[in-house]
């Protein structure tokens, strides 16, 4: 069965104005377009674009909970209680940087979730950490250009490295300080030294104006605007785009420790049809640039800066992982042509493209997919007729169907481009 969705895009003050509505072929809002919703997650449920076939529910959570086997099949409907999709699919639109944070594992959802209900705190709290008991591992596929993110710890050798070219602008400055670096480095030297310099910058960063981070950020800032007018100039300065990324974020979030805990973080820029997976306790902010996310259905985040939202330091502590880690990128299997597929090492989410060109005129590419469980696909260009063992439905760019698991082997005919979230396991 195909069920046409749809959903308004989340007007989030950091989304773009202009790219989710450009690549679906929608008008603008007028607003801020951070992130469109498709799935049946409680924060913002896709909508029924036809009721009547879906027995007069009109969003897909409604859907769900009225008719769990038809949407979700037996095994997915007997799995939880109540009965969930368990993944979520967004379109993402970063105009300006996201809050730097990370996601729990399910364990860790589970024990949080639990203690926060034992101590009454609502659900909907601001203070609350936990909205539910489930883990939010999640991907990102690039489709703009370029898409810029921080992801996961550095080694040690290369933050030391930064620090270094820093020292080196802060002498070469008209006034050195290099008082603000020496606290900054003399937090390095431990056996614990990323948790420590983390734990530093976000207690002695809420400070406000007075206290060493308040001092050291200034001083960052400082030296990464000096990098950029000595770059015009003809200078060579190492970790030009680490400091490109300082300069944006004090522009977006002035005084935030954020700033500088970005130095310790992996900077990557994806090109288009790269993606990232960032699981449990991957520290990890969006900078800029558009892409397909999906992820567990929850909506649990621990928050280390970059936002006037909620940190909880002591829990973001526990949940982060400290070990320092490559740029977690995702490469593609292919599964038949113009098919490639997404796995991360859970079993809530795949991601699945599927790129169609016609040869010539009258020529229909042919492609497809074994859905692993219900799934929900996109149309990004182009427009296919997909057409699976009960049913079919024609899409087109802008166009979005949940699928149920009884279609099996689906076939898109048709050119363009579709992006299919399903399950992880058969």
């Amino acid at each position: 069965m195909f069920v046409g969705i749809s959903n308004t895009p989340r007007d989030y003050a950091w989304g773009s104005p202009t790219a989710i509505a450009t690549l679906l072929g929608r008008e603008r809002s007028g607003k801020p377009e951070a992130e469109l919703w498709l799935g049946a997650h409680a924060g913002s449920p896709s909508t029924i674009v036809d009721p009547g076939v879906a027995g007069g529910a009109t969003n897909l959570a409604e859907w769900i909970a009225a008719s769990p086997e038809r949407a979700l099949g037996a095994r997915l409907a007997g799995s939880s209680a109540p009965p969930r999709l368990p993944f979520l699919m967004k379109i993402l639109a970063a105009g300006s940087p996201l809050s730097l944070q990370a996601h729990p594992s399910p364990e860790q959802a589970r024990a949080g979730f639990a203690l926060e209900n034992e101590a009454g705190i609502p659900v909907d709290a601001a203070g609350r950490n936990y909205s539910d008991p489930f883990h939010k591992p999640e991907l990102i596929y690039a489709l703009s250009e370029t898409f810029d993110a921080l992801c996961g710890f550095r080694d040690l050798g290369e933050i030391r490295r930064i620090l270094a070219e820093l020292r080196a602008l802060d002498a070469a400055s008209d006034e050195p300080q290099a008082g603000a670096l020496d606290a900054f480095e003399s937090r390095l030297l431990g056996p614990d030294a990323l948790h420590d310099v983390v734990d530093w910058l976000l207690r002695d960063g809420r400070g406000g104006d007075t206290g060493e981070v308040a001092w050291l950020v200034e001083r960052v800032v400082a030296l990464a605007r000096q990098a950029a007018y000595l770059a015009e100039g003809g200078a060579v300065i190492g970790f030009a785009a680490e400091l490109a990324t300082v300069r944006d974020l004090a522009e977006a979030y002035p005084g935030d420790p954020g700033i500088v805990l970005s130095l310790l973080l992996n900077h990557v820029t994806l090109r288009r049809g790269e993606v990232l997976y960032l699981p449990a306790g991957n520290i990890h902010a969006y900078l800029s640039g558009l892409g397909v996310e999906v992820m567990a259905a929850s909506d649990n985040v621990l928050r280390g800066g970059l936002t006037p939202k909620h940190i909880d330091i002591d829990e973001l502590l526990d949940v982060l992982d400290f070990t320092p880690l490559p740029v977690p990128y995702l490469p593609p299997s292919a599964d038949g042509p113009g098919v490639s597929v997404y796995r991360p090492d859970v079993p809530d989410f795949r991601l699945v493209r599927v790129d169609a060109d016609a040869a010539g005129p009258g020529d229909v590419p042919m492609r497809q997919v074994t859905l692993a469980g219900p799934a929900i696909a996109i149309c990004t260009a182009g427009g296919f007729l997909v057409a699976g063992a009960a049913s079919s439905a024609r899409v087109k760019r802008g166009d979005a169907v949940f699928v149920t698991p009884d279609e099996g082997t689906i076939t898109f005919a048709g050119a363009g481009e579709v992006f299919l979230a399903t399950t992880n396991t058969p």
